[in-house]
């Protein structure tokens, strides 16, 4: 049974234990409403979000939950991702709801690359839509592993089971990655039917409330150490390190790959600490300061950009990669040149070359030289500079992200190493 408690406990968002959910689908599906009903029925609201949530007229608008800004209100769509907090069984949850406007896809894929969770509605009347298909590939390929598909509005069909089955079997197809769990719930977000109770008209194996009790935080300590240096300070020699992947404690060995892709030897870890408070060893995903001193050639002194990898780590370094990239800018001609920022490193880079995936079918175009906005495309990435990949981390260190180099807006983002993300429908790598 799950308890809550009478008024919202705050959630640190910044614990590492929060499970991170995003909503994802189509515009109108309901993700407003699902998050707005989850929030009310698990008393996860204060008693000034009940009273904004029913408005001047008196009736109750979940929606209201998340949409916050003026123009959200008015034109009744999600533009920026908006956040909530709520306290299922003593853990706490971040609830992102992402825009399903194919304008704001940009704001969307920023939601997916921190989710742990993919909460993808799907409006039982009109089915899987091409914009709710793009999301979900886009979940892929931004590192979500586990799925609840929510077959939303069920109220408004006679035959739930045919509708779920038909959902199920789409979603089969566009979601072929081994390592991706996917579930299936029959739900009404507006009714509140299997979102924190069961429902009395479909039958459910569990509720959303349910699967979010019930769902893991990726452990990413289990993968090689990597880490990143996004900070330095010369006065006081210390480091501000981005843990990515894998555990480091004090007294640890480790190896630095420089900016330039170059080795630069090995350091020993002094010390680590966090706000103040010292740590033996500390596990990915974490920021942490810490101390080091040189060894066997290595430079205590250390840049952002730096890499730091463990010794079981073997670092590949290309200066030409194949990539699955989402471009996110309007229309552009290639080849184009852009600036890729790669874990607190920045180089320049060129795109060439682009095979577009057809998000309804599955299949890749002959390649173009071409690139759309909200386009998922095969692109090579050309550096003077080596692109690294340290083996052991997943995908840890194979995610780019592009910018515009005299703009700075961000234009696209990359992940290295295709194949193991996306399959057409003939079963055959992409």
């Amino acid at each position: 049974m799950l308890v809550t408690s009478d008024r919202p406990v705050p959630v640190d968002v910044m614990d590492e234990q929060a499970l991170r959910v995003v909503a994802l689908g189509e515009v109108d599906d309901g993700k407003s409403t699902l998050i707005g009903r989850l929030l009310h029925d698990a008393g996860g609201l204060t008693d000034d979000q009940m009273a904004d949530l029913r408005g001047w007229n008196g009736a109750l608008s979940l929606a209201r939950a998340t949409d916050g800004l003026r123009d959200e209100r008015r034109h009744g769509i999600t533009i920026d991702t908006a956040y909530r907090h709520l306290t299922l069984a003593g853990r706490g949850v971040l609830l992102a709801d992402a825009p399903g406007h194919r304008r704001f896809t940009a704001n969307a894929l920023s939601a997916m690359s921190t989710a742990h969770l993919a909460l993808v509605m799907v409006d039982a009347t009109r089915g899987v839509t091409d914009q709710t298909r793009r999301h979900v590939l886009l979940a892929v390929f931004a590192g979500v592993r586990s799925m609840v598909v929510l077959v939303n509005k069920i109220d408004l069909v006679d035959d739930v089971a045919a509708v779920v089955e038909r959902v199920s079997g789409e979603f089969a197809d566009v979601v072929t990655d081994p390592r991706v769990v996917v579930r299936v719930v029959p739900v009404s977000a507006l009714r509140g039917d299997n979102i924190v109770h069961r429902s009395a008209r479909v039958e459910a194996s569990n509720t959303l409330m349910e699967v979010l009790c019930s769902a893991e935080v990726p452990v990413l300590a289990r993968g090689a150490m990597f880490a990143a240096v996004h900070t330095s300070s010369e006065q006081h020699g210390s480091v501000g390190l981005r843990i990515l992947s894998g555990s480091v404690a004090a007294g640890a060995e480790l190896s630095v790959i420089g900016v330039d892709g170059r080795d630069r030897g090995v350091v020993v870890v002094r010390s680590l600490e966090v706000t103040g408070t010292s740590l033996t060893a500390a596990d990915a995903p974490r920021a942490v300061s810490a101390l080091f001193t040189a060894a066997r050639g290595g430079e205590a002194g250390l840049r952002r950009g730096d890499w730091l990898v463990g010794p079981e780590s073997r670092p590949t370094r290309r200066t030409s990669v194949q990539a699955t990239a989402c471009w996110l800018a309007p229309e552009r001609t290639l080849p184009v040149d852009v600036v890729a920022l790669q874990h607190a490193r920045r180089f320049p880079v060129r795109l060439r070359a682009a095979s577009v995936l057809d998000v309804r079918t599955g299949t890749w175009s002959k390649a173009r030289n071409m690139l759309c906005q909200n386009d998922i495309a095969q692109v090579e990435i050309i550096s003077d500079r080596p692109l690294c990949h340290i083996t052991g981390t997943g995908e840890s260190s194979d995610r780019i992200v592009l910018t515009d180099a005299e703009t700075h807006d961000t234009v696209g983002c990359a992940l290295v190493r295709t194949g193991r993300w996306l399959r057409n429908r003939k079963g055959r790598s992409a």
